[in-house]
């Protein structure tokens, strides 16, 4: 998305990146969680051009780090809010990695917590 040229190609990468988000937690979090990242996602397809936004109107290419990235300017979906909801179940659920490693279940521990990392730096 950060090298992003077009409107639409920016909108169908942004879509697409929600199927990414994965879940670690306990089971009934991990449940309330999957059922809503499932609805954001069936939402990302049937709203709009995608969850985040209804219609992507521009594109902004900023400096960052010394790169060119691409912020989209847009009109907000109203849906995104079950994605965020979704979002902040799925974090609360990574209270399992810290359980498990208070068992002594480093293993466990320790591969749940990077899974927990890498959706967050994906979904970040």
């Amino acid at each position: 998305m950060i090298r992003a040229d077009a409107t639409t190609e920016f909108a169908t990468v942004l879509k697409w990146g929600h199927v990414a988000v994965l879940l670690i937690g306990r089971l009934w979090l991990a449940w309330t969680a999957c059922g809503m990242r499932t609805s954001a996602l069936l939402l990302d397809f049937l709203t709009g051009q995608n969850l985040n936004y209804r219609e992507t109107t521009g594109l902004v290419h900023v400096r960052f780090l010394g790169e060119s990235v691409t912020i989209a300017k847009g009109l907000p979906n109203p849906w995104m809010l079950v994605g965020q909801l979704s979002l902040v179940a799925w974090l609360i659920s990574t209270d399992a990695t810290v359980t498990t490693w208070c068992r002594d279940n480093r293993h466990r521990a320790l591969a749940a917590g990077d899974i927990v990392f890498f959706a967050l730096v994906s979904s970040i």
